[in-house]
């Protein structure tokens, strides 16, 4: 996601006055920043924890870091604070200022302890302040918590008890000056009050209509609404007002991007990166811009130059990441998305995007990993289990595929591809009515989709109905546009017309007896041994298992076909079926035992043998395959026995 800039603080002077550790000319302004944060302290008390300029404290560290001030410790503990986002620092930002290693443009303020002490002292109002606080901080600190010099000789904060009775009545009281107003309207738009932080806006520039930073913070309010024509108009009047304004050419260009003019938004990031060529993100932002545009070569420089300047830019490496996989550079993308990852182990959409990199690549497994993963960061992530139901798919596993699907139309009921997706899935599980039904809810959302119809005339032609068939075949060819599809759509047609009008005496047995499980059996079997149909074989076979419960030669046939096309899995779990519903099926036991041993289990395929001999005298073919089996396994006396009695039966070795 694109970033807008941050506010530094107001006051010009602030970090040359604190650094020549002259307090008494900027009392004011940390006066303001310590009071606010206690007024957000009072005003969030319930919840535990505050925030405030992406600040995030509890009364305990609070009082940690005085502790640690009045120890004279404070590099280690802001040092300590930052690097786990459980931070206190005032920064402010100088386009002159040395850079340090991990915030490029940010100063931290240093303060002699005492100082300090005396501000923090200073800055706790009685009224806004709790109880617990007051203790912490004079056991901590051993200072008063009255206000005491050098900040009490200055005026009162601009927004103390003012800014609380804004928030909860809309109302602003005791403020006078544009810089009141619009110090009311920053701390109302970081607590989410916009509607109130545009009110206060637009008092300040009412005051000062040459307020370029209220401007600015009214755009940036405007954007967050949505409202970016709003928005850019209070860019344009920040930047005519001061036009070497990075922060407001940045935030234009967010505005921009959001109403999709790209060359726009392109242009105000490179304006902003011609007055400060060392922010991160103003590329990151740029970056994004470009690849919507598909100039990824480009977008790829950006991001390049982003992580340069901020190793830690998760973004910027996701943003690269999604770059490359839209390339067909899935192992960068992959890379790319690992490096975000690193960085926030959190980032749901890194995981499924990485996930699909590997889809892509045919990783069907480590992408199936990802998809979980961001799953169990944000279970409403409908692309993830829309995903995850594809590789799935993939993989030929059709259950769990249908149930990702089920999850994601549960999300989100209209999504006329994902009812496709799933129909494809009962489709290739021979459910054709199933298939059938979410073709017609696509069709239902998106009536002009031809790979929808082309799919439910699949199903139709496979369950015999060929007038519906070649109905749906003619609909697919009227939107279709593809030269090739639109012939191979022709010839199906064709072939569809010729079985209508050369129905065999299977054709009408099945059409005279619908509800006959024997009648799509038989011409299962027909279209498996005459025809080498074996698609339209299973179909016909799923239909007859639907009609009974017996059906274990049903079942055998299936598997046999599906032996035939080489889906092992599906043929094993036919015959273990089978199994289950007629147990001395010896044959389904040879056939379980052929496949094992192909797959070299030979002790499972023994004991499948062991079942075949069991349940059927004189099995001559199992004796002979379960010798095979102990020779295999260097058990050559059993061996031995085996291929004598298969022998003894007749079967020539």
């Amino acid at each position: 996601m694109e970033r807008k800039t941050g506010r530094p603080l107001v006051n010009p002077h602030d970090v040359n006055e604190i650094l020549a550790g002259n307090l008494n000319l900027v009392d004011r302004s940390i006066y303001r920043e310590c009071s606010s944060l206690l007024e957000a302290r009072n005003k969030w008390a319930h919840q535990g924890r505050y925030q405030y300029r992406n600040v995030r404290l509890t009364l305990s560290e609070i009082s940690q870091v005085l502790q640690a001030i009045s120890e004279n410790e404070l590099a280690q503990v802001v040092a300590r604070m930052r690097a786990d986002l459980s931070r206190l620092y005032i920064a402010s930002r100088r386009p002159d200022a040395p850079t340090p290693p991990d915030d490029h443009d940010a100063i931290v303020i240093q303060f002699r302890p005492e100082q300090l002490m005396a501000g923090f002292a200073s800055a706790i109002l009685t009224s806004l302040a709790t109880p617990e606080f007051q203790s912490a901080f004079s056991a901590l600190a051993g200072a008063p918590a009255a206000p005491t010099a050098p900040f009490s000789a200055t005026a009162d904060p601009p927004c103390s008890h003012a800014i609380v009775t804004d928030l909860n009545t809309n109302t602003v009281q005791g403020l006078e000056s544009a810089y009141d107003y619009f110090e009311c309207g920053e701390v109302a738009l970081e607590s989410g009050e916009v509607d109130l932080a545009i009110a206060n806006f637009d008092t300040a520039i009412g005051i000062n209509p040459q307020y370029a930073d209220a401007y600015l913070s009214r755009g940036n309010a405007y954007s967050d609404k949505g409202k970016y024509d709003l928005a850019i108009a209070d860019y344009d009047a920040a930047l005519r007002i001061n036009p070497q304004d990075f922060r407001a050419y940045n935030d234009r260009g967010v505005a921009n991007r959001h109403k999709g003019n790209y060359e726009q938004a392109i242009t105000d990031y490179s304006n902003a990166l011609r007055i400060n060529p060392e922010e991160a993100f103003f590329y990151t932002n740029r970056g994004t811009a470009y690849a919507h545009e598909g100039e990824y070569d480009l977008a790829i420089d950006d991001f390049d130059s982003a992580v340069r300047i901020n190793p830690q830019d998760a973004d910027a490496y996701a943003f690269r990441g999604d770059v490359y996989r839209s390339k067909g550079d899935y192992d960068l993308a992959i890379a790319d998305y690992t490096a975000a990852l690193d960085i926030d182990p959190q980032d749901a959409d890194a995981y499924a995007f990485r996930g699909t990199a590997y889809y892509f690549k045919g990783d069907y497994d480590p992408a199936i990993a990802d998809y979980t993963a961001a799953l169990g960061i944000n279970p409403q992530n409908a692309f993830a289990y829309t995903f995850r139901g594809t590789a799935y798919y993939s993989k030929g596993e059709y259950d769990p595929a249908i149930a990702d699907y089920t999850v994601t139309l549960g999300i989100n009921p209209q999504n006329a591809l994902v009812c496709t997706l799933r129909g494809n899935a009962y489709s290739n599980k021979g459910v054709g009515d199933l298939a059938i039904a979410d073709y017609d809810a696509a069709l239902r959302i998106n009536p002009q989709d031809s790979g929808t119809y082309r799919r439910r005339g699949d199903a139709y032609y496979f369950k015999g109905d060929y007038d519906q068939a070649i109905a749906d075949w003619d609909a697919a060819i009227a939107l279709a546009t593809d030269d090739a599809m639109l012939q191979q759509l022709r010839e199906m047609r064709e072939q569809a017309v010729h079985l209508r009008d050369g129905r065999t005496e299977y054709d009408r047995a099945v059409a005279d007896n619908p509800d006959d499980p024997d009648a799509w059996h038989l011409r299962g079997l027909h279209y498996r041994d005459d025809r080498e149909d074996y698609d339209r074989a299973i179909a016909d076979f799923t239909q007859a298992l639907s009609l009974t419960t017996a059906g274990a030669e049903i079942l055998y046939d299936r598997a046999h076909t599906h032996q035939l096309q080489d889906s092992t899995d599906l043929a094993m779990a036919d015959y273990g079926e089978a199994i289950t519903r007629r147990p001395d099926y010896a044959e389904a036991y040879y056939e379980l035992g052929i496949i094992r041993t192909r797959r070299r289990q030979y002790q499972e395929a023994i004991a499948d043998f062991d079942q075949a001999i069991a349940h059927r005298t004189g099995y001559a073919l199992a004796y002979q395959r379960r010798g095979i089996c102990y020779y295999r396994l260097d058990e050559r006396e059993l061996a031995q026995a085996d291929f004598i009695m298969a022998r003894e039966l007749g079967l020539n070795p």
